[in-house]
């Protein structure tokens, strides 16, 4: 904008005031003209130059003639509302900038859902042309909500799977031998690869310490493990464990195919052993592997099985070596005389890897055991250590203190000659 207005017209002159005045409103009537023209080209730069340029003038107009203030008003106005327009350009810019953002994230969605539908549509198609395997009763052209259902089948399935195989392996025999302290490991009569580590004692649990539950009864026991009543004697048992019996106290049953059910009536774990009609720490015996020496009372024992011409056997196995001694009699059992009270002349005797159905042996010449002197020489060992004897007159350990039991082998022995052997386990059963 240029304007020609001289400067040396005096102020006190009404026609030059009057000039100016109708000069200044020609000046701004041009002057907002091109502003609005640069404005509509450029916003933001053009509405802050102009609103600079506005200002300058408003001043140059104040200074060079104060009775100017109507234009500079006017000027100053037109500057408030080009600051305004400045403000509220600059909120719809960050509003635009803000959906724009918004727009983008619509817009991935948008193509990730693309994606999945079209993932979803192929598995959808894949399971539909086997939907004949996963549904029998259906065909190609069953519904969705069936498929949908066999798959929820199916899922359900492999979980029960996986919690069974899990269960299986928590509850085998191995695992069962390892966290069972004190107890039997058990398997169930319903399935046999189910093993749980059954206590003895009072309340279960007195006498065994399981790493599931080390001061109760172990809570891992499959369910389909029953719970036994009492049993009279082993004969009942259903398979090799601890069992209560009608008597009042728990013992161990020992099944093995083909024999008779076994009871563990006492044990030592080293050479000698002594003598007594009572009982000693008869709960030990009733473990799965007691750790020091025990027996059942005399009382006990022959409750059990009566003395009689039915008989009983008896099987005194050691760990030392694989052949054994077996024996029938008739005899009570009492602990205090020389081998455990059975008559030599009445009993059968042999010494075998295993019991055998009727038990063919012999009986011994002198009264006492010894298998270096059966009656029939078929069933005599030599001097090896499975010679097996005892007190031969001294009750009951040879060449030992009387009132003790040990069991010998011959003068050709790996212990020794007429060495004592260690760790004798023994075991009775009905005829």
């Amino acid at each position: 904008v240029i304007c020609m207005c001289p400067n040396n017209i005096p102020h006190t002159s009404t026609k030059h005031t009057e000039f100016r005045t109708t000069m200044g409103g020609s000046m701004m009537a041009i002057g907002l003209w091109m502003i609005s023209a640069v404005a509509v080209a450029q916003p933001m730069l053009s509405l802050e130059n102009v609103n600079g340029t506005l200002v300058a003038m408003a001043a140059d107009l104040q200074l060079q003639d104060p009775t100017t203030n109507v234009v500079r008003g006017s000027i100053l106005s037109a500057v408030n509302s080009i600051a305004d327009l400045t403000t509220q350009v600059s909120t719809m810019n960050a509003t635009n900038m803000a959906l724009a953002a918004q727009v983008n994230t619509i817009s991935s969605t948008v193509t990730f859902n693309t994606g999945m539908n079209s993932a979803n549509s192929a598995v959808f198609g894949q399971l539909s042309g086997h939907v004949s395997t996963i549904l029998p009763f259906g065909g190609p052209a069953a519904s969705a909500a069936s498929l949908t259902a066999a798959v929820s089948s199916m899922t359900a399935r492999l979980s029960q799977t996986e919690a069974l195989l899990a269960r299986l392996e928590s509850h085998s025999l191995s695992t069962c031998m390892q966290l069972c302290t004190g107890g039997t490991c058990m398997n169930s009569t319903t399935n046999s690869e189910l093993y749980t580590c059954v206590c003895t004692g009072s309340r279960f649990g007195a006498f065994c310490q399981d790493s599931h539950s080390p001061t109760t009864a172990p809570t891992h026991a499959p369910t389909d493990v029953p719970t036994f009543a009492p049993i009279p004697s082993c004969a009942q048992a259903p398979f090799t464990g601890t069992f209560r019996l009608t008597a009042g106290y728990d013992a161990y049953c020992l099944r093995l195919p083909g024999q008779p059910a076994w009871m563990r009536i006492g044990f030592w774990p080293g050479t000698v052993t002594t003598l007594t009609v009572a009982a000693v720490a008869p709960m030990q015996c009733a473990l799965a592997s007691p750790t020091q020496a025990c027996k059942f009372s005399d009382a006990a024992i022959n409750a059990l099985i009566p003395a009689g011409p039915v008989g009983r056997y008896y099987w005194l196995n050691t760990s030392s070596f694989p052949e054994s001694p077996y024996f029938w009699t008739a005899s009570p059992y009492v602990d205090t005389a020389n081998q455990f009270g059975m008559n030599t002349h009445q009993l059968r005797a042999v010494v075998n890897t295993t019991w055998a159905p009727g038990l063919p042996g012999s009986t011994f010449g002198p009264a006492q055991v010894d298998f270096l002197r059966t009656s029939n020489s078929a069933y005599r060992t030599g001097e090896t250590c499975q010679r097996y004897f005892m007190g031969l007159g001294n009750t009951d350990c040879w060449s030992g203190t009387r009132g003790t039991r040990c069991i010998r082998g011959g003068s050709r022995c790996s212990f020794g000659r007429y060495g004592q052997i260690p760790n004798w386990t023994i075991w009775m059963a009905a005829a």
